[in-house]
């Protein structure tokens, strides 16, 4: 194996979601503002920006063509922001991630990503500002008709914390319905996670591969594992492609000095060889030259192989698109143990169709647009391609590149990255899967990637809840004509999606653990669905459970989940709600 010198990479946007119960760290700057009231606030990376509450809009008006109402015994609200850069230099944030309201009951409820005839979202929720420049939007939340909103807070997700809530004095009474029955407690279900990012990332890595039982990763001669940050995401939503290829998870550690959490399973694996995804901002030269120290364990982490010193391969580039390029390219050209590093797969009749809002596709809810029909006939090379400016597109198709091996490449939504048509060109890749609708992934993107001679198929729902539902209609279709023909287990993965740090390393999970123990690839992965948050299920996965319940997915009824994340991450009412759908 080849080993790369940890050179300086480019600057890395850190976010501090790190964690399991998904609340903003750091005290107030100034609390109960009156509504129309501006809080000047600093961003994680220095930028003074001002958030300004316009309005709160109780209730809301769901939009003509929203894909789904509000859930049963519930309303839309929607809270309208200006946003202004007050900085020098560019800004960007993500208004769904920063923005909550607090009820009359003290619950938070975070955003969704449905839309209201009342006021016009920000785009997927970002905020893009040059110096001086202002955006209002719209931000919906979906509260129970009996709870009225009482403080609208603005956390900031992007590494300083600070906070303002406003005081919502007037508001439309709520809508008095009898309360629907609380769901029976749902006791199906595993739950896997850890006190923190790092911990549950090993907690599902051990889970998979229980060293207690001598089933380690990998053989006794070369034990790989793949390390990224937690302190953002698009280094280890690449890697899911690497370690599939290696049969092993993902690690995650701060980026200045190696986890505990890590360290210990590291140790317990009987790791020899680690994959560090990122430049010296990501994880620094100091945690690089920790694990070359580390002794080598045998699998169970009880006794030293004498002699041996860990082995540390560092694959990173000047930016996030630059680093997944490389993570592909080195992963399908750089492992000779592998004779077929880039999957294949042909599903033709997954093209077909044109939905109500115009766009392509038989798994596409969205305007966005795709290929009519693949190029070629048979099995395609295939790569997935998702936005780098988001997490829940490409960490629901995690599973997918883990399983099917195919890369992971991110672009920026409206133009191709150069990095990921390099690695399109460099790895023969003739038929791509745009994950997400046109905000997240452009139609002139799709229009560049047919002009490589790529075959493109979106898979896009009108939420990331909704994305993450499509893609599992399409892994459990018909394999070589709609879909990959993943075969059903009765059980379905679940993770939060209005965070990252649950399902970043989850795919190791989905994929399935007994198979993978043998040294071969899993034969019955399960889909990775997200939540809309912690506390609700969102509207299409609620459907989508319904029919999986009765029936089900790949042709057996569901009835159990695997849970990533703690009661804070995916809490037992979610739990029991998503049990009562199936």
């Amino acid at each position: 194996m080849r080993k790369q010198a940890a050179l300086l990479s480019g600057l890395l946007v850190l976010a501090s979601i790190v964690g399991v119960s998904g609340d903003h760290a750091g005290a107030a700057s100034d609390s109960h503002q009156p509504v129309g009231a501006s809080q000047t606030l600093v961003s994680g990376t220095g930028v003074p920006y001002s958030v300004k509450l316009v309005t709160v809009i109780n209730p809301a008006t769901p939009a003509t063509r929203t894909f789904g109402a509000p859930a049963p015994g519930t309303r839309f609200v929607a809270s309208e922001f200006t946003i202004t850069n007050k900085g020098h230099v560019p800004f960007t944030n993500d208004a769904n991630l920063d923005a909550s309201i607090i009820g009359s009951n003290d619950q938070v409820y975070s955003a969704t990503f449905n839309t209201v005839t009342d006021c016009t979202n920000f785009a997927s929720g970002r905020v893009d500002l040059l110096p001086g420049d202002s955006e209002t939007g719209c931000v919906v939340f979906d509260i129970p008709s009996t709870v009225a909103p009482a403080h609208v807070k603005w956390a900031s997700t992007d590494g300083i914390g600070s906070t303002v809530e406003w005081t919502v004095t007037t508001v439309v009474p709520p809508v008095t319905t009898a309360p629907l029955p609380a769901p029976a407690t749902f006791k199906t279900f595993t739950r896997i996670y850890g006190q923190t990012a790092d911990a549950t990332a090993a907690a599902e890595l051990e889970h998979q591969f229980p060293y207690g039982h001598g089933q380690c990763v990998g053989t006794p001669t070369f034990r790989s594992v793949v390390l990224a940050t937690d302190a953002t995401y698009p280094d280890a939503l690449a890697g899911a492609y690497l370690a599939g290829i290696d049969l092993t998870g993902t690690l995650l550690t701060s980026p200045t000095s190696l986890s505990t959490a890590a360290q210990t399973a590291i140790r317990d694996e009987g790791v020899t060889f680690v994959y560090v995804l990122g430049g010296s901002l990501a994880i620094s030269t100091g945690v690089v030259s920790e694990l070359e120290s580390m002794p080598v364990y045998a699998c169970g982490g009880t006794s030293e192989v004498p002699g041996r010193k860990m082995t540390v391969d560092r694959i990173f580039g000047q930016s996030q698109y630059t680093t997944a390029a490389q993570v592909a390219e080195f992963a399908a050209t750089g492992l000779s143990t592998h004779p077929t590093l880039v999957g294949s797969a042909a599903f033709p009749d997954a093209y077909s169709g044109t939905n109500a809002l115009g766009g392509t596709g038989s798994f596409n809810e969205t305007s966005g647009l795709a290929s009519s029909s693949p190029s070629k006939s048979g099995k395609l090379p295939t790569a997935v391609l998702a936005t780098g400016k988001g997490f829940q597109d490409a960490m629901a198709a995690g599973v997918m590149a883990y399983e099917e091996r195919m890369p992971i490449l991110l672009t920026t939504p409206s133009v191709l990255s150069p990095q990921a048509s390099s690695a399109i060109r460099a790895l023969g890749i003739e038929q791509v899967i745009v994950m997400g609708g046109p905000l997240a992934v452009s139609n002139g993107i799709v229009t560049t990637l047919e002009g490589l001679g790529v075959s493109v198929l979106r898979i896009a729902g009108q939420s990331y809840g909704g994305t993450s539902v499509e893609l599992a209609e399409f892994e459990s279709g018909t394999a070589t004509t709609t879909g990959l023909g993943w075969a059903g287990t009765g059980g379905l993965t679940i993770a939060r999606g209005n965070g990252f740090t649950d399902g970043l390393a989850g795919a190791v999970v989905a994929d399935g653990a007994s198979a993978l123990a043998t040294g071969s690839f899993a034969t019955s992965p399960t889909p990775l669905l997200l939540t809309q948050s912690p506390t609700v299920v969102g509207t299409t996965l609620a459907t989508f459970l319904r029919r999986a319940g009765t029936a089900g997915i790949g042709g057996v009824p569901v009835s159990r989940f695997t849970i990533l994340g703690g009661p804070f991450a995916v809490t037992q009412a979610t739990i029991n709600a998503m049990g009562a759908d199936l």
